[in-house]
């Protein structure tokens, strides 16, 4: 086990630094346009750890709707793309450093998602807070208008929506994972599954196409 203890992060908990070599590709599909090829691709085998879990259920429908919701992304220009994602990935990062390594006072541990018991209020505060942060430098870097920041904590709170129904899948069908006992959790260097890591992306995306339809 690896660990740096500056700062306590457990590098075989972050997939022992194994996504280091994945990331380069998804920043390299994202600049050179193949991101949306990406995107099929995501959905495609969010699908199939979806429906490989048998019986069908309600919880079934759920979750592969809010996959297929991932899809309208393809509808948004590169820079908001780009900025959607960004943000959600600040979210849920700040989401779980934070919640596990920051919750200093006692009511930032209230756990207070059923479907979720290990999420906490602290958790989801920081994660509004990174997103927020983020979602803010990159609206400059990426010349988007200014009013977007408003639309910031609404953003963070899709993607909570998102990560809990995804768990309220995994909870149904008892699994630690989306991708447990699936190829795809080899795939994921220790991060779940596909489900896992872009559960909260598709209800952003949906809440933003909703948004650009009545704009």
């Amino acid at each position: 086990m690896i660990k740096i203890k500056s700062i306590g992060i457990d590098l075989d908990r972050l997939g022992k630094g194994r996504l280091l070599v994945y990331s380069p590709l998804v920043l390299i599909a994202g600049w050179s346009g193949w991101w949306r090829y990406l995107v099929l691709v995501i959905v495609a085998l969010g699908v199939f750890e979806i429906t490989v879990r048998k019986p069908f259920s309600v919880w079934t429908k759920i979750a592969v709707f809010q996959t297929l919701s991932l899809l309208t992304i393809l509808s948004f220009s590169v820079s908001e793309a780009g900025w959607l994602f960004l943000t959600v990935f600040a979210n849920d990062a700040g989401a779980l450093y934070g919640g596990t390594y920051l919750n200093r006072f006692s009511w930032m541990r209230l756990h207070i998602f059923p479907v979720s018991p290990n999420k906490t209020l602290g958790g989801f505060l920081y994660g509004v807070l990174a997103g927020w942060l983020i979602g803010i430098l990159l609206i400059d870097f990426l010349n988007l208008p200014s009013y977007y920041l408003w639309l910031l904590p609404a953003i963070c709170c899709a993607a909570t929506v998102g990560d809990l129904l995804g768990s309220g899948f995994k909870r149904h069908y008892d699994l630690k994972d989306s991708g447990q006992g699936l190829f795809t959790e080899k795939w994921m260097c220790g991060h779940g599954g596909i489900l896992d890591r872009f559960d909260s992306l598709p209800a952003v995306c949906f809440f933003w196409l909703f948004f650009k339809l009545l704009n």
